[in-house]
């Protein structure tokens, strides 16, 4: 907010006064109209009469905005990041396994229900998760390495992502104090790249890949992710339009270092080359050479749902705790490393 306030000697109100053509009494000078004082917001007065004009260009009332982070506030997350912290973003750059990587906060809209510590934990959430999803799926098409992140207190729900801009309700995090995952959610659409629905079996699978993704790579091995997000069992998520837990097993069990079948999903995905209607052909591609190869997708949805894999509980009481699932399966171990 500014305000101007022009203080004029007595001297120069006479003369203000004489060309205002004659008015008419002296007590209407502070009236409607008065020139003798002039502000954009409001008019005072001065009870002395200085000898010069003096002007006053910002209300030192209203700081100026300044974000609470130091550049050491993120020290120790990855070897060799730089920070910069100025006007409403914090930019950092850094590389891991030999690729630069780029993350901006732009905090212009943030209220602070988001704590300082949690845009910290989701500093260390991008720099350790979106480089080695990345290195798995990012090359496939060139996805982008330079990404921003907005917290910001607006009238959505959660998060959303357009290209490489993520937006994250300042409120959610506020709320739901370790949901840190559904930022790796989002980095996944980033590096989908823009899936077009119309050469995707299922236009859910833009979304089931990303939560599969957030389950895999979970920040600290499902730290937080486990005790607040669940892996659904067919009796929820009944077909494989709508299974993450089906995009699991099939991964788990049936990938291979030589032959990564998740790693074909995602290009096929991502190349459109088989519209909707000719996914046969596409699961054909994506199976072959594997233990799966010459079975009818349907015959294999039906192996899922009646393995241990598909019933055993995934999700626990509390942050750190280990699920039946991943005690059962060394899930993360196998396909993260």
């Amino acid at each position: 907010m500014k305000k101007i306030s022009v203080i004029i000697t007595a001297a120069v109100m006479a003369a203000a006064l004489f060309s205002c053509s004659m008015a008419e009494d002296d007590d209407k000078v502070s009236g409607t109209g008065s020139v003798a004082e002039v502000s954009t917001e409001s008019v005072t007065e001065s009870s002395e009469a200085p000898s010069e004009i003096s002007i006053s260009t910002e209300d030192e009332s209203i700081p100026s905005f300044r974000l609470p982070f130091k550049a050491e506030d993120f020290d120790g997350i990855i070897d060799g990041l730089s920070v910069a912290v100025g006007g409403s973003d914090i930019i950092q750059k850094g590389t891991v396994d030999g690729m630069n990587y780029s993350i901006t906060f732009q905090l212009g809209k943030w209220h602070r229900y988001t704590s300082n510590d949690q845009i910290v934990t989701l500093s260390k959430l991008f720099w350790q998760c979106y480089p080695k999803m990345y290195k798995r799926f990012g090359f496939v098409k060139g996805s982008p390495t330079d990404v921003s992140i907005a917290v910001e207190d607006d009238d959505y729900a959660i998060s959303w992502t357009s290209g490489t801009h993520i937006h994250l309700n300042d409120r959610w995090l506020g709320e739901n104090k370790t949901d840190f995952d559904c930022i790796t959610h989002e980095l996944v659409h980033v590096i989908q790249n823009g899936w077009d629905e119309a050469y995707l079996e299922y236009g859910a699978y833009i979304e089931r890949f990303a939560d599969y993704c957030r389950f895999l790579y979970a920040m600290d091995n499902g730290y937080y992710n486990d005790a607040c997000w669940d892996l659904w069992t067919p009796e929820v998520e009944n077909n494989r339009e709508t299974s993450v837990r089906f995009m699991v097993w099939l991964d788990y069990f049936y990938s291979t270092p030589d032959n990564d079948l998740m790693k074909k999903f995602f290009t096929v995905c991502s190349e459109y080359k088989y519209p909707a209607a000719e996914w046969d052909a596409a699961w054909t591609e994506i199976l072959s050479g594997s233990e799966l190869e010459g079975h009818d997708i349907d015959d294999i949805w039906q192996m899922y749902t009646s393995s241990d894999f598909a019933k055993l509980k995934s999700e626990v009481r509390n942050e750190g705790e280990v699920s039946e699932l991943l005690n059962a399966y060394d899930i993360r171990g196998k396909l993260t490393d």
